[in-house]
This record gives C-alpha cells, sequence and structure tokens, in this order.
C-alpha cells in the first residue's frame, strides 16, 4: 500500500496523472509500427524531388561552368591554356578549318616549281573592272569588300567562275583620310563591339574562305585588338590573309599561338598606278617566288594592273612558275 501511494506521489510530483502517461506509451509504439512497415515496403523515407526542379538543378550547374566575360568569348589566353582543345605542342589549339576547306580551290595534279598566289583586293564595287579581272584564268583568288552590292550575288559568280574567295574587311589606319565603308573594326571599340560588327560583315554571305584586312595599319598593329578577330576566325574555321599594311602589324606573332590557316602579303603590284611600276613589281613576284619557292601578291582592279597582267600571265609557264590559289600556298608552305 505504501509502495503504491510512493509512485502515486511521484507522477504527481511530474504533473502527469497514470492514464495519460499510459496513453502517449502506446501511440509511440502504435508509431513505430506503422513506420517499421514503410520502411519494409518501401525502402529508406527520401525527399523525392519534381522532374522539373531537378532540370532546374542541372541547369544552373552548366551556367557556372560557361566563362564570365559578357559576350561568352575567351580571350586569347583562355583559349591558348584550354587544355581540351591542346595539340602536341603545349598551349597551341588546333581550330577546325571547316568552311576553309569546304570553299578552297582543289588543285588538280602536282605542282613543281615556284607558284605565286595572286589576289585581288576591292572587287565588288568597281562592276566593270571587276567583271574584268574575273575573266583573267590564272587569278584564282579574290576579295571582296564586305559592303560590295549583291555580295553574295557576286561571290557566287566568281565562285562559278573557278575562284576562290575572300572577304575583304575595314579596319582603323593609322591614316585619317581613308572612307571606310558602312562598317569597320576599330581599337577605340570594346572586344564585344569589334566582334558584333566582324559576325555582321561575315554574316552578309557564305562560300569564302577566310579574310585579309582592308587598311587596318592601326587595328592590325594592335596585338589584343587583333586577337579578338583571330580568335572568332579560328572558331568559324576561316584563315586569314594579313594584307601587311604595317610593318607593325601583330599578326603572326598571334598565330604562334593560334593553328589556323594563315599567310602575309609580300608584294603590293599596284600601290602606283603607273604601267611601269606594274611591271616592275611583277618582276618582284618572279625573283621572290623562285628564290623562296612562293609569293603572295596583292593587287587591285584597276585598268592598267588588268592589262599589265593580259601581259605578264601567259609568259609564266616559260619561266617555270605557276599561278595558284592562296588556299595552295597555305597548305603546302604555311604548315
Amino acid at each position: 500500500m505504501k509502495k503504491n501511494q510512493k509512485k502515486q506521489s511521484l507522477f504527481t510530483t511530474l504533473g502527469f496523472s497514470p492514464k495519460w502517461c499510459v496513453f502517449v506509451v502506446f501511440i509511440l509504439l502504435l508509431s513505430g509500427s506503422i513506420l517499421g512497415l514503410l520502411v519494409k515496403n518501401n525502402g529508406p523515407v527520401t525527399k523525392k524531388i519534381p522532374t522539373y526542379m531537378l532540370a532546374k538543378e542541372n541547369k544552373v550547374n552548366e551556367v557556372e561552368l560557361l566563362p564570365q566575360e559578357a559576350d561568352n568569348t575567351a580571350t586569347l589566353t583562355e583559349v591558348v591554356n584550354t587544355e581540351q582543345k591542346v595539340d602536341e605542342e603545349e598551349g597551341i589549339i588546333t581550330p577546325m578549318t571547316t568552311l576553309f576547306d569546304e570553299n578552297k580551290l582543289p588543285v588538280i595534279g602536282k605542282i613543281t616549281g615556284p607558284v605565286v598566289a595572286l589576289v585581288i583586293d576591292d572587287m565588288g564595287v568597281d562592276l566593270i573592272h571587276t567583271q574584268q579581272m574575273l575573266k583573267l584564268n590564272d587569278i584564282y583568288t579574290v576579295s571582296y569588300l564586305t559592303y560590295a552590292p549583291n555580295l553574295q550575288s557576286q561571290i557566287d559568280m566568281a565562285r562559278s567562275k573557278g575562284k576562290e574567295v575572300l572577304l575583304h574587311v575595314p579596319m582603323e589606319s593609322v591614316h585619317k583620310i581613308f572612307d571606310y565603308g558602312p562598317e569597320v573594326l576599330l581599337t577605340t571599340n570594346s572586344r564585344t563591339e569589334n566582334l558584333k560588327v566582324l559576325s555582321s560583315m561575315l554574316d552578309r554571305a557564305s562560300g569564302y574562305i577566310g579574310i585579309n584586312n582592308h587598311m587596318g595599319s592601326k587595328f592590325t598593329a594592335d596585338l589584343p585588338i587583333l586577337s579578338a578577330v583571330v580568335e572568332e576566325l579560328a572558331n568559324r574555321g576561316l584563315m586569314f590573309l594579313d594584307s601587311k599594311t604595317t610593318p607593325k602589324s601583330q599578326a603572326e606573332n598571334i598565330i604562334a599561338h593560334i593553328r589556323l590557316p594563315f599567310a602575309s602579303r609580300d608584294i603590293f603590284i599596284d600601290d602606283s598606278n603607273k604601267p611601269e611600276d606594274i611591271e616592275k613589281f611583277l618582276q618582284k613576284t618572279e625573283i621572290l617566288a623562285k628564290k623562296k619557292g612562293f609569293a603572295v601578291a596583292i593587287a587591285h582592279p584597276r585598268a592598267n594592273t588588268i592589262s599589265a597582267f593580259e601581259k605578264w600571265l601567259p609568259t609564266l609557264k616559260n619561266k617555270g612558275i605557276t599561278s595558284v590559289p592562296l588556299s595552295y600556298i597555305i597548305d603546302n608552305f604555311k604548315k
């Protein structure tokens, strides 16, 4: 009797009645049994995430892996150090050259002896001289100004006549007297602005193998600015011909780190429009080709230049020199 009174006094002291304690114990035992059945039948209890939430989480992870630049393009240093794209030589990428390979003019048969690539700039604006230049059989590479009228039709015409095509892209000059046309790449533009302008020009047409600079003595001397253009060409699988309008051009320094089809101009044939001067530079082209095996010469669609070519081109065969597309020199002398 005393023992029961002692227990009753303990419950009373804690503030619980014996009936309440029995009820709580019953509820706990019942909950444990139900939980045990759930684990047995369904495995561990996990938080189920809806499918759309999983997709959202994955998307966030992808965004975090992207470069931080707003224009989503890598800088020259980032491209050089990207391990997934490196070649045998550490730090040098091997960009795809799809458009260059697809649109270049194939050379059939074996060529021996020195070769010259004659590139005709400023095509497409002076339509009469443009058409006359296209009629010359031994001219294989032509470069159309990006603002030429009916650009795609003119490129299609040139390709139908057995020519490979470049786009002649206006770039800033050290001189202030030039009319660049409606669009030009400038050293005062940001990287993003220049890439936007470049894309606008490149997207005007198709069927070309790459670009060369129209003027650009200031732009091509600026390594960081020019590198953005070269990287974009690499991304698109295009080539770059440095017209070499300045001895300070940084193109070759950039190409040392980015492997893409590249050539540079050796001789301007018609800086002077005098027939005797044109003839002199044609002879210099021959001498250079024989000395190093090839020469890249740039000329323009002008009456005196066309007349000089009509006389000079038929003489090359007897001199052991072959006129070839620019792509042939890149494929055989620039790798």
